[in-house]
């Protein structure tokens, strides 16, 4: 019997934000986030084509590219907005944080007076949160409880755009340049409600490690989630092995959970897709077809300024969320 092969997936390269409202997530995600307009290095439009077969998306379905990075951060994902010719529904209207799919992006932050001149700078730029500061309380690996800061950008397309703080004893959840009040992105997250068979997907399929696995309560709309009082969510946070950011989180409502009616990956707007690298794209590939998980699309071989040579190929997760994976010729 032939060896399986192994190979690795790593943290989030790219989250994959559709929108409807180009200048408005370019002003968020620039303005707001500090992060570069690469959009120079765009898919050009041969490569758009390949990329309507990998994602599904109609033949005459069209889009322009942004492209957004942090340079001095090269470890942390990139966001793709794709601002859809016919953009889809939104994701999450009304930004109803219990409907199954994609949810935020999160940035570090290192404190609470560096959190308060990031909302400071959301209102002189007309970016608003829920619920100003909050907090949620968490445990160290010692058992001993910390509260961790957070705010909740309202981002274009209803997707939460949060700012994450915790104590000075411990690492910001992402890297930090020096000089700077907020780091790159450092997670995505999506709603996955009765999540098992989703957290075996990236845990068995892509290596992914559950590293937090809790139940929370919410306190109430102050929150900044607009969750009622005594809601409970099971909290997790997924790393990609031998890593400390470019994670992702789950939140599982269970049964106070909702379905979507609609899509939750393009051209629905919103947190639609994540993309990860691996080093052997075949490996997983032939994983996939060994646990009977279809490949959605690919794999495809691409060119685009942004990755330089690659071969792609996508997955559906068990709710119908869409993966990309991609191996470059660094891997």
């Amino acid at each position: 019997m032939e060896k399986a092969r192994t190979y690795r997936v790593g943290p989030l390269l790219m989250v994959t934000h559709v929108t409807g409202e180009p200048a408005a997530t370019r002003h968020f995600y620039r303005d707001m986030m500090a992060m570069a307009d690469v959009s120079d290095r765009a898919m050009p439009a041969a490569g758009q084509a390949v990329q309507r077969e990998l994602w599904g998306l109609d033949a005459g379905a069209g889009w322009t590219e942004q492209l957004y990075e942090r340079p001095g951060l090269p470890q942390v994902p990139r966001v793709r907005v794709l601002a859809m010719d016919r953009p889809g529904p939104v994701i999450r209207p009304d930004l109803d944080v219990l409907l199954e799919g994609g949810l935020s992006v999160g940035f570090a932050v290192r404190n609470r007076a560096e959190m308060e001149q990031c909302v400071a700078r959301g209102e002189a730029l007309g970016i608003g949160t829920t619920a100003g500061i909050t907090t949620i309380e968490f445990r160290r690996p010692d058992g001993s409880p910390y509260e961790a800061l957070e705010t909740h950008f309202r981002a274009p397309d209803d997707v939460y755009g949060l700012g994450v703080g915790r104590p000075q004893d411990l690492p910001p959840v992402g890297p930090i340049e020096p000089g700077r009040m907020i780091g790159g992105p450092a997670y995505s997250a999506q709603v996955v409600n009765h999540a098992d068979d989703d957290v075996a997907f990236y845990r068995d399929l892509l290596g992914f490690e559950v590293r937090r696995d809790v139940d929370l309560t919410s306190s109430g709309p102050a929150g900044g989630l607009g969750l009622q009082a005594g809601t409970v969510m099971r909290f997790l946070q997924l790393y990609a092995a031998g890593t400390e950011t470019g994670y992702l989180v789950m939140l599982d409502f269970r049964d106070a959970g909702k379905p979507q009616a609609g899509t939750i990956r393009p051209p629905g707007r919103g947190v639609a897709m994540w993309t990860f690298p691996t080093d052997d794209l075949e490996a997983v590939l032939l994983r996939c077809r060994a646990q009977g998980i279809r490949v959605h699309g690919g794999p495809a071989t691409l060119d685009s300024p942004l990755l330089g040579a690659h071969r792609a190929a996508t997955l559906l997760t068990p709710h119908g969320f869409l993966v990309e994976l991609v191996q470059t010729g660094r891997d």
